[in-house]
């Protein structure tokens, strides 16, 4: 979506019936620039028909055939299928669009050339298949991967290719919301839902939106057949509702064998009130950044104030903190409150501090 391509909502949805040849020769006229390439964010739905084309050559067979053999099926997605003609009668909901206090049928499109970008039709069933294999990539893990594709791979989709945004409040209950386009969604954060990410859909008939909140195992979506429905705002305010539940809790990672290891250490520090009775503890920096002496004081002044302090027991962490293997912020429980010890190790073979604050 930064290729310099214009935007081309909704010329492309019609093209989904184009035949290959019919794409060739557009290609061959080429495509009229919008921007240079790289430097702006603009939804090209003819970019993700080129994409289609490049698997296309690449696997030596057609995009959708290929789509169906590698995904589809694997995920037991039996009712999808890019062919909408496939789709028996019953089964399928009709496209309409509201023109002059009337429902009036959309024409069926597809199969063809433009497909990649948008010409799939599912079920619920089936594209819940579909969510909860994506969702399945979250935590990273050294479990058995995936035979349809990698869990590192999956999650490269939610990696911005180009500037973030940011939306404002859209409800007074709400909160701004940050937002760059991965690979094929939006990468987006805010107060409720943290790290999230999703997608819209919309054609000649339909409207559709899903959102995933990999961190809580938690996704929602939704299917319209009305042209263009707008099925966001729903989604949203469901995964919101959801979230503030507490029903689906932020998954918690344990505290690394390092920092657990410099935590015993911080608390005899804290405890004896003397940074030098762990001083295998720090790394070369540690001293030079501020002595031994202030430090002290630092402890002794905050010890005036919490009183002895007790260490979490088995510290755990929430996805999508600053928390990680070498470092940590820890919540100690003190006579007078509540303590926070932030700690940072170097990047060292043996656990060491490069940095290590107490705070009330």
């Amino acid at each position: 979506m930064s290729g310099g391509f214009p935007q081309d909502d909704p010329w492309a949805d019609r093209q989904l019936a184009a035949t290959e040849a019919q794409f060739s020769a557009w290609m061959k006229q080429g495509i009229t620039f919008s921007n240079p390439p790289g430097v702006k964010y603009e939804y090209s739905n003819f970019g993700y028909a080129l994409v289609g084309r490049i698997v296309t050559n690449v696997s030596k067979r057609n995009y959708a055939d290929y789509i169906t053999g590698q995904f589809l099926r694997p995920l037991g997605m039996t009712s999808s299928t890019y062919d909408i003609a496939k789709i028996p009668a019953a089964h399928r909901a009709i496209g309409y669009r509201w023109e002059n206090d009337a429902w009036i049928e959309e024409p069926a499109l597809g199969p063809g050339a433009f497909g990649a970008m948008g010409g799939f039709a599912t079920s619920a069933n089936d594209y819940a298949r579909y969510v909860a294999w994506v969702l399945s990539a979250w935590p990273p893990r050294d479990d058995a991967e995936s035979p349809i594709l990698r869990r590192a791979s999956v999650r490269e989709i939610t990696r911005p290719a180009n500037n973030a945004i940011v939306f404002p409040a859209a409800d007074p209950a709400g909160c701004a919301r940050a937002s760059g386009y991965g690979f094929g969604v939006h990468s987006q954060h805010d107060c409720i839902l943290g790290f999230h990410f999703m997608h819209s859909g919309g054609l000649p008939g339909y409207g559709s939106n899903v959102l995933f909140v990999p961190n809580r195992d938690l996704a929602v979506f939704a299917f319209a057949n009305r042209t263009y429905a707008p099925a966001s705002r729903p989604v949203r305010d469901a995964a919101n509702l959801l979230v503030r539940s507490g029903a689906y809790p932020v998954r918690t990672f344990p505290a690394s064998p390092a920092v657990k290891t410099m935590l015993a250490a911080v608390t005899h520090i804290y405890a004896t009130g003397d940074v030098m009775s762990e001083p295998d503890a720090f790394a070369m920096n540690f001293f030079l950044d501020r002595d031994a002496a202030l430090r002290n004081g630092d402890i002794a002044t905050l010890k005036q104030k919490t009183g002895a302090c007790t260490p979490p027991a088995e510290p755990r962490f929430p996805w999508g903190t600053a928390a990680g293997a070498l470092s940590a912020t820890l919540e100690f429980t003190c006579e007078h409150g509540i303590m926070k010890v932030n700690l940072i190790l170097a990047p060292t073979p043996t656990p060491t501090l490069q940095k290590l604050e107490f705070t009330q």
